[in-house]
């Protein structure tokens, strides 16, 4: 592998990272943020559901929005989605920020305000990571498909990382805690506040950590932008066009194309019409990949919204161990369904698992198969009232199954998505029976078709999520 592949490989990856990495962070900080509702039962127990259907449903809007646009503009410019990465990671980093310094304040006089707060810089952070999830899956696909196996594979990298961080962040945080008790500190004075202390320090550092994230990344898309400006725009491109709409700018490239009679010698339309109206009869990217990812889309859709169910049993489900945190407990299996997640989407790449080929019936059924592994999490110690399977270790390997499964089934729907054969599926017939001419070159029709493809899956991916978050506050109540 070359150093561009290299540096490709990295930056893909960790814009995987970026975008999942404060997804994970946040449910982390749920148990943080149930302590700090302590006057709403409600909201702590929904809290997660929360989160997720917050994030969830503003991502699936702005994908809809996204897909609207695309087919409404026809556009195929690539600085749309680059313009989108770099947007999304500042919006993602800024919004961290904000819930890091929160994390310093007293609210125990204003909870709900603190919730709608909390609320709202997710929503905003939610819109960065929409951002970033588009663009770099659309811009991942006009590369080779090991390139969108390494945006699978940095998201399962995100799952792990944020709990570890957060593990051996609380560790020291109550090792430096005991040390001030030791130094004549009393139990009465550090009690509840020593406690809190901890909880704050640790969800502190673990948002910092989401923003130096998303500044890595965006330093990494900018280097390569840097090394392929003929592909990708970079940062100063970001900056010095910051006036213009980045969701309809077209490349100057285009424009002047569109814009040169020579290109369309059979156009009597005035400039602005070639712009605005495609060619008689012509069809939109989007509604060529409707039409041959439909069954790619469900696959992935149905994933993730039985994938989704599993945060609801992090924070309920109590360790057989008495002796075990929590805290610590959950994050722990959070760990292990990220751990399973990560081996999954790994493997992918690996062996035999590259090469199996399967059908996207075959996909379908295994992830509706999935579905069985929610009612085995019943067998737990939910709310502490016995498990039928009288061990920890139990809950935890489910947990690694679960995250497997979808790591494994999730990164091979995106990868055979990635490689539809584009020159299969021809331009619309005309009434004559013709094939109509194309208004750009083929090339040009293949690449707007493999960003389309990224956008279009990506936009099934959050849909899944928001069924499986709203279907997340049933099985709340069921609990």
């Amino acid at each position: 592998m070359s150093t561009t592949s290299k540096l490709q490989y990295s930056t893909f990856a960790t814009l995987g990272v970026s975008f999942l990495w404060p997804w994970n962070s946040l449910l982390l900080a749920v148990p943080y943020f149930n302590r700090r509702l302590g006057d709403y039962p409600t909201l702590q127990r929904t809290s997660a559901s929360n989160i997720m259907l917050i994030s969830t449903l503003t991502s699936s809007l702005l994908f809809i929005y996204f897909v609207f646009k695309k087919t409404k503009e026809n556009t195929n410019s690539t600085a749309i989605y680059s313009r989108r990465i770099i947007l999304g990671e500042l919006i993602i980093a800024l919004a961290f920020v904000i819930l890091a310094v929160s994390c310093l304040f007293n609210t125990s006089g204003n909870q709900l305000l603190y919730f709608f707060f909390v609320m709202l810089v997710i929503f905003v952070a939610t819109i960065g990571t929409a951002l970033t999830q588009n663009g770099s899956f659309a811009v991942a696909n006009l590369f080779e498909p090991i390139y969108t196996q390494a945006i699978m594979v940095g998201q399962a990298v995100a799952g792990i990382l944020p709990s570890v961080v957060y593990i051996l962040s609380q560790q020291g945080n109550k090792s430096s805690s005991s040390d001030n008790n030791d130094s004549g500190r009393t139990e009465d004075n550090t009690g509840q506040e020593g406690q809190r202390a901890i909880y704050s320090g640790s969800i502190f550092f673990s948002f910092i950590v989401s923003s130096l994230v998303s500044v890595l990344a965006l330093c990494l898309y900018n280097l390569l932008a840097q090394k392929m400006p003929e592909r990708l725009p970079s940062l100063g491109n970001f900056f010095s066009q910051g006036r213009t709409n980045i969701y309809s700018m077209v490349s100057l490239d285009q424009t002047s194309r569109a814009r040169d009679p020579s290109n369309h010698p059979h156009s009597d339309e005035p400039e602005a019409e070639i712009l605005a109206v495609p060619a008689n009869n012509a069809i939109s990217p989007f509604q060529l990949v409707y039409q041959r990812l439909r069954i790619p889309a469900l696959n992935i859709f149905l994933t993730f919204s039985i994938s989704l169910l599993f945060p609801v049993f992090l924070p309920v489900v109590k360790p057989i161990n008495s002796d075990y945190d929590q805290l610590i407990f959950s994050s722990f299996a959070l760990f292990m369904w990220n751990f399973g997640d990560l081996v999954g989407r790994v493997i992918c790449g690996v062996g035999f698992f590259a090469a199996a080929p399967h059908s996207s019936k075959f996909y379908l059924s295994y992830a509706v198969a999935r579905f069985g592994f929610v009612p085995l999490f019943f067998l737990c110690n939910i709310n502490g009232k016995g498990a039928l399977l009288n061990s920890d270790l139990w809950y935890m390997l489910l947990q690694f199954l679960f995250g497997l499964t979808n790591g494994h089934l999730s990164t091979r729907i995106m990868m055979q998505a990635s490689t539809i054969n584009h020159d299969k599926y021809e331009s619309p017939r005309s009434d004559s029976d013709t094939f109509l001419p194309l208004e750009e070159p083929d090339d040009e029709r293949k690449k707007a078709e493999r960003e389309a493809t990224g956008s279009f899956m990506t936009l099934a991916i959050s849909l899944g999520l928001t069924c499986g978050s709203l279907f997340s506050f049933i099985l709340v109540y069921i609990i």
